[in-house]
C-alpha cells in the first residue's frame, strides 16, 4: 500500500469516527431532555395522589366540619375589621367558651340518648328472651317426661340463660367502653382547641392592649393639636380688640394747641403806657 493511500484511509477513518461520536452526543442530549420532562407514569402518580387527598377531605364528617367552622369563626373575631377596629378580648373568650360549652352539652345529650336507646333495646331483648323461655317451659310441662329428660331440659335452659346474660353483659361493656372512648376523644379535642385558643388569645390580648395605648396616644396628640390651633386663632382677635380700645397717639403740636385752649378766659387788661 502506498503512503498516499494509507493517509487517505486514516483520514476517512477519523471522519467516520467524528460523525459517530457526534451522533452519540446528540442522542445523549435528547435522552437527557426526555428525563427532565415528566413521564406519563409520573403524571398518573400525581393525579392519583391528588385524588387520594380529595377523597380524604370528603371523608371528613359534616359534624367535624361544622365544629371546625364554628371555632374558626371565633378565631376570625381576632382579626381587625375593615375600619381597623378590634373586638374586646373578653367578648371573644365568652364566645369561645359558649361554643365549646354548647358542643359539650350536645355531646352529653347524644351520649345520653344512645344510652337510653341501648337500655331500651336491651330491656326489650331480655323480656323477649325470658318470655320465650317461659313458653318453652310451659310447652315442655304439657307432656309427661321422665326425670332425666326433665333434668336435661332445665339444665339446657339454665345454660341458655347464662349464655344470654353473659352476652348481654358483654354488649353492655362494649357500649360503655365505646361511650368512654367517644367522651375521651371529645375531651382531647376540646383540650387541644382550648390550648390553641389560649395561645391565640394571649397574643391577641397583647396586640389589643398595644393598639388601645397607641389609639390613646393618638387621641391625646390630636387634642393637643386642637388646643394649639384654637389658641393661635384667638391671639389675632385679642390684638385687634386692644388696638381698637387704645387711644390714638397725639402729636406734640396738637397737644400744645389743646393746652392753650384750656387756659381760663378773663377780660383783658390794658398794658401800661
Amino acid at each position: 500500500m502506498s503512503i498516499e493511500l494509507y493517509m487517505r484511509t486514516i483520514f476517512c477513518f477519523f471522519i467516520v469516527l467524528g460523525l459517530f461520536l457526534g451522533s452519540c452526543t446528540h442522542k445523549g442530549d435528547i435522552k437527557s431532555e426526555q428525563v427532565l420532562e415528566p413521564s406519563p407514569r409520573d403524571e398518573l402518580s400525581l393525579k392519583a395522589d391528588r385524588s387520594a387527598l380529595e377523597a380524604e377531605r370528603k371523608q371528613i364528617s359534616p359534624e367535624t366540619k361544622r365544629n371546625n367552622d364554628e371555632l374558626a369563626l371565633v378565631l376570625q373575631l381576632m382579626q381587625p375589621n375593615e375600619m381597623g377596629e378590634m373586638v374586646e378580648p373578653s367578648k371573644i373568650r365568652e364566645k369561645f367558651d359558649k361554643v365549646l360549652r354548647d358542643r359539650r352539652t350536645k355531646m352529653d345529650r347524644e351520649l345520653q340518648k344512645k344510652r337510653d336507646d341501648f337500655s331500651k333495646a336491651e330491656k326489650s331483648t331480655r323480656e323477649q328472651f325470658f318470655a320465650k323461655l317461659k313458653l318453652d317451659r310451659e310447652s315442655f310441662a304439657k307432656e309427661k317426661r321422665d326425670s332425666e329428660t326433665r333434668s336435661q331440659f332445665f339444665s339446657n335452659q339454665d345454660q341458655i340463660r347464662r349464655e344470654f346474660s353473659s352476652d348481654q353483659q358483654e354488649k353492655r361493656s362494649d357500649f360503655e367502653a365505646n361511650s368512654r372512648e367517644k367522651r375521651k376523644d371529645f375531651e382531647d379535642y376540646a383540650r387541644e382547641r382550648q390550648n390553641s385558643f389560649n395561645d391565640e388569645y394571649r397574643s391577641y390580648s397583647k396586640r389589643y392592649d398595644e393598639a388601645r395605648k397607641a389609639n390613646s396616644l393618638k387621641k391625646s396628640a390630636q387634642e393637643k393639636d386642637r388646643k394649639m390651633k384654637d389658641e393661635l386663632l384667638k391671639k389675632p382677635i385679642i390684638q385687634n380688640a386692644a388696638a381698637e380700645v387704645a387711644p390714638p397717639i397725639r402729636s406734640a403740636t396738637q397737644k400744645d394747641l389743646e393746652d392753650l385752649q384750656s387756659f381760663p378766659k378773663s377780660p383783658g387788661e390794658p398794658l401800661d403806657q
